[in-house]
């Protein structure tokens, strides 16, 4: 599996990187794991038209919308216009801390 990640703070030119993750199987596997979250979320893993950008159909991490039926991810796609940002390192530790 290959991840782009967009930036870090040890990225000085902020070009972003690819990371590659190996498929190690079982139920732990990183890969196995992240194809079953893309599937259950209902990720869309490529652009439908051009004005999304190709690199950022989406963060795996996002803002989920709650409703009486259940959750849902609040966005789908970016666009170059609206990219969509990843939640925020306190918001996910504090969701994470709750669980």
């Amino acid at each position: 599996m290959e991840i782009f990640h967009p930036r870090s703070k040890t990225d000085q030119l902020r070009k972003g990187a690819w990371v590659v993750v190996g498929r190690v199987g079982g139920a732990a596997c990183p890969v196995g794991l992240t194809e079953r979250l893309l599937e259950r979320g209902a990720y869309r893993r490529s652009p439908s038209h051009p004005q999304e950008d190709v690199r950022l159909v989406g963060p795996l991490l996002r803002v989920v919308q709650y409703t009486r039926t259940g959750g849902r991810l609040q966005r789908l796609v970016d666009t170059l216009a609206e990219p969509m940002y990843s939640t925020t390192y306190s918001a996910f530790a504090e969701a994470l801390t709750q669980m």
